[in-house]
Formats: structure tokens, C-alpha cells, sequence
């Protein structure tokens, strides 16, 4: 049998084509665990290929770290969310969207880098002092978008946190069109009611914890048009020593 051998060009090329189907990694990982600012509203994800924002609120919110009651949460402390302004005291998501009771993040991929978003995860619960509440979630690449098909809130302050899920499992990213291969910034923004006619000293508001967002990292169409180019140069090389 005549075994050709292939030039480390066309091994090394297709190797690389090969890493850009890599399975999903977590690229934003909130635990809001640091007892300083900014670094509590920051990501402790380790995702070299992306680079995911602080969190920053919205206009008619107000963010605290919160370290009261914090059962079933992970680590030392959480991210409470209360609202600005007099908002409708029943689970209105409308009325909290008007009044941007809201917190956000950016990722953005690295040069030469897509993501393919896959899931978004997280903990929530809502203060003793309210009655069932909701959030929700947007995109900057999905407009008004829900992405969230179960957003109400029935934990209390003094019970176990619930997970920030669609009716089972993570909420899942991967069939959202506008959230595969994205090769720029994409902001995700949560709101949510916490049920109050003040701010900080109503006691009412919202806990999170433990958000974290999972995608793909594969080369943009053009790195990847690029490489298999260099796939056929090697392969031309290769017909013309023969």
C-alpha cells in the first residue's frame, strides 16, 4: 500500500479547522462573591476567546450586595435589585421595562472570533415582603424579545433560591437565530419587578445569583474561508511534488 504522507501544513491547518467546532464553554460567569467594587459586579469567567463586561444598572434601578439569608446561593454574597421609582405592585413586567428596573452585561468576542450562544443560567428569589414578582430577559440583538418563557418568581427571602429557568432546565440559546455566530458586542439586559413603591429602605427587591452564560467559540466565516484556503495551497503543493 503507497501511504502519501501530507506536509504539517495540512496537518496543522486541519486541525485548526478541526478546534472550531469546540463544544460550549461558559463565557460570562457572575457570583457576586467580591465584598469591593467593581470587581462584585464583575465576571470570573476564564474564557480567553471573549471578554465579558461588569454589570451596570439601569436607570430606575438601584444594585446592592446583599448577605442576609442567603440560602442555597453560592459563596458569601448576592446581587439585590430594587427599584428607583413607584412602579405597579403586582407582577408587571411592563410597568418595570418602562422604568428600566434592569441590569445588564456585555460580551463581546475576541478579533476573528464568533459566538454561538447556547444557555443562560442563574439563581433568583424574591424579598419576603412582596408577592410572586417576574424578570425577564433581553437581548441587544433580539429588540423586545422575552427570551425567558417562565419569568415569576415564587421564592422568598427566607427560602431556597429557584433557578432562572424556561419549565425545565437552563434557559436555551441555541435555537435563538439572531444569537449564533456573533461576531460583535451583544448586551443582555434582565428586568425585574421587585414589588416597590421606593427604594432601598422599602425592603422590597430582587436576589440573583450565579449567572453565568455558555456559547461556542469558533473562527469567523472569513478566518474560516481563510484557513481552508490555505488547505488547498497545501494540497496543490502536494499534487505538484508528486
Amino acid at each position: 500500500m503507497n501511504i502519501k504522507k501530507f506536509p504539517s501544513s495540512v496537518v496543522l491547518v486541519a486541525a485548526c479547522l478541526a478546534a472550531g467546532s469546540a463544544h460550549a464553554v461558559i463565557v460570562a460567569d457572575y457570583q457576586f462573591n467580591s465584598a469591593s467594587d467593581p470587581v462584585f459586579l464583575g465576571s470570573s469567567d476564564t474564557d480567553a476567546n471573549s471578554v465579558a463586561s461588569l454589570i451596570t444598572a439601569g436607570a430606575g434601578a438601584t444594585l446592592d450586595r446583599g448577605t442576609e439569608f442567603l440560602v442555597a446561593a453560592n459563596g458569601t454574597s448576592v446581587l439585590e435589585v430594587y427599584s428607583n421609582s413607584s412602579i405597579d405592585q403586582v407582577n408587571n413586567l411592563a410597568d418595570a421595562v418602562d422604568h428600566d428596573v434592569s441590569f445588564s452585561f456585555t460580551l463581546t468576542p475576541e478579533a476573528g472570533k464568533t459566538l454561538s450562544f447556547t444557555s443562560f443560567d442563574g439563581l433568583v428569589r424574591r424579598s419576603a415582603y412582596s408577592s410572586t414578582r417576574g424578570w425577564l430577559l433581553q437581548s441587544s440583538l433580539t429588540g423586545t424579545t422575552d427570551l425567558a418563557a417562565d419569568s415569576s418568581i415564587g421564592s422568598a427571602r427566607s427560602d431556597a433560591f429557584e433557578t432562572m429557568t424556561a419549565s425545565s432546565g437552563s434557559l436555551d440559546l441555541s435555537s435563538v437565530a439572531e444569537l449564533q455566530n456573533v461576531a460583535g458586542p451583544v448586551t443582555f439586559t434582565i428586568y425585574t419587578n421587585p414589588g416597590t413603591g421606593s427604594s432601598l429602605p422599602s425592603g422590597r427587591f430582587v436576589d440573583y445569583d450565579n449567572i453565568t452564560v455558555s456559547a461556542t467559540v469558533i473562527p469567523e466565516p472569513a478566518t474560516a474561508a481563510a484557513l481552508l484556503g490555505l488547505v488547498g495551497l497545501s494540497l496543490a503543493f502536494v499534487r505538484r511534488r508528486r
